[in-house]
């Protein structure tokens, strides 16, 4: 039931939310950070841990662990920047640093071995995700594709899933190994033009219906299998779907009835089915946590 909220701003803002309590994630103070702030979250646990990426006083980014007002600096992989992208339960955090060589890639970090580098073919990577299992979500900029590393060993999703597509990209997975991502059927990037939800899992790909609509993603996937997404190109121009058990529906038309809520972009789903989003009410567009009801 915790939410990771940034602002859109000059110096980005960032704050926890939990129950109507709402907490800055700030420079814990200390002369290592830079004074103007600027805090980027990326992703949280279930303990409160929190990571992403801040300025230190010599204006460089680093990649960041906060937990109870403390602000933890991950260091690099010999360059001067890090980012920090997702974090498990088991405390551990992935995400893409500068190496010696100059070179982007992806690194895993936890506090018994500190920063390392994944080692994979390519010259540049991205670490994204990390479930408790320790598989973790590696894009790779050079193919545009997305591959599951775990232990040095490395699952690669092929070129082109379907005839004329373009790669697979992985956006979100639980952590009974299963993924969702998007891939494209034409020119134009995911939610653009014809792009699909697909769901993989145990080697298998698995297109998901999304309403019939023309081109979807979805960002979020629940340890059920939950799935929820946004629809594009459909005859109310958008919507928002939750794919469960081989159904979608619109998410719309399971609030209670009259509420002058329209939930427009779907952000994540938790372990108990609540929902991060976004919506308009009388015009204005706010935050919402959907809670799911008997």
């Amino acid at each position: 039931g915790q939410v990771l909220v940034s602002s859109d701003s000059t110096v980005p803002h960032s704050y926890l939310w939990k129950a109507g309590a709402v907490t800055e994630i700030v420079c814990d103070g200390s002369g290592h950070w830079s004074k103007q702030g600027g805090v980027r979250v990326a992703d949280m646990n279930d303990n409160g841990q929190v990571v992403g990426s801040a300025f230190t006083a010599h204006g460089a980014e680093h990649a960041f662990l906060w937990e109870r007002g403390r602000m933890l600096d991950l260091g690099t992989l010999g360059g001067k920047s890090s980012e920090a992208e997702g974090i498990n339960n088991l405390g551990q955090v992935v995400g893409f640093a500068l190496n010696q060589r100059g070179n982007m890639v992806g690194f895993l970090w936890d506090r018994v071995h500190g920063m390392r580098e994944i080692k994979l073919p390519e010259r540049e990577s991205r670490a994204e995700r990390i479930n408790d299992a320790g598989q973790v979500i590696v894009y790779i900029p050079s193919s545009l594709n997305t591959v599951l590393w775990k232990r040095g060993k490395v699952i690669r999703f092929p070129a082109h899933p379907f005839p004329g597509s373009h790669p697979f990209e992985a956006l979100a997975m639980n952590s009974h190994n299963t993924v969702i991502g998007s891939v494209d059927l034409k020119d134009g990037g995911v939610g653009h033009n014809n792009s699909r939800v697909v769901l993989y899992s145990a080697g298998k790909m698995t297109v998901l219906d999304a309403l019939g609509s023309k081109s979807n993603n979805a960002f979020g996937i629940s340890d059920s299998n939950v799935v929820v997404g946004n629809a594009l190109d459909t005859p109310t121009g958008q919507h928002v779907f939750i794919w469960q058990q081989g159904t979608s529906r619109n998410l719309n038309d399971l609030l209670p009835d009259p509420t002058g809520w329209n939930i427009a972009f779907c952000k994540a789903v938790s372990r108990r089915g609540r929902i991060a989003a976004n919506g308009t009410l009388n015009g204005k567009r706010r935050m919402v946590l959907l809670t799911p009801t008997p």
